[in-house]
């Protein structure tokens, strides 16, 4: 059997004070920015959600109607499905940051 020792360099000594250090200064940040994006939740879901759904029911229903001589269908999509992909975000952004 080979025993192995592992000696730990005055740098190595360092590196995890350090890194002790930057940790407790990442908790110290982390938690008042993600209790302010847990205040702002409900807002950020209420406003993103409508845009998602009004803007949905929008694009479609100028799209049927003919109104105009050219309605930007497609560009109207993409920015109302963008709202539920920035839902998604913040809610990804919310998780990362309470773990």
């Amino acid at each position: 059997m080979k025993a192995s020792l592992r000696v730990e360099s005055e740098h190595e000594f360092e590196g995890s004070e350090s890194s002790r250090v930057a940790r407790s200064i990442w908790k110290a940040l982390r938690l008042p920015l993600v209790g302010m994006l847990m205040l702002l939740e409900p807002a950020v879901r209420y406003i993103c959600s409508l845009a998602l759904v009004l803007g949905i029911i929008a694009s479609l229903a100028f799209e049927m109607s003919a109104v105009g001589p050219r309605f930007p269908f497609l560009g109207m999509m993409t920015i109302s499905l963008g709202f539920g992909v920035v839902l998604f975000l913040y809610y990804g952004l919310i998780a990362l940051l309470s773990r």
